[in-house]
């Protein structure tokens, strides 16, 4: 398992862009694809075994319009702090 939900996020993008190579990672569901990739893995680091789907998704969602507002920090570190901080239970 990862060490840390940064990595898990990172790992992520390479896998999102390669499942979508015919598209060159464009996707406009990516938010849902991305929550499917790393559910057990953001339980499981951030200790919230009643992580749903549907909650990861609008987590998603979230983190890249607050990242979009200032994008000075890497995306994958941006995402992760706004989990942390926007995820109940967290």
């Amino acid at each position: 398992m990862a060490d840390s939900l940064e990595e898990v996020l990172a790992a992520a993008g390479p896998a999102h862009h390669a499942a979508y190579v015919e598209t060159d990672g464009g996707d406009p569901d990516w938010p849902l694809w991305y929550a499917e990739h790393t559910l057990e893995d953001v339980r499981a680091l951030l200790g919230l075994t009643d992580l749903t789907l549907s909650r990861l998704t609008w987590a998603f969602v979230g983190a890249a319009d607050a990242h979009a507002s200032d994008p000075s920090t890497p995306w994958p570190a941006a995402y992760a702090a706004w989990f942390e901080r926007e995820l109940p239970g967290t």
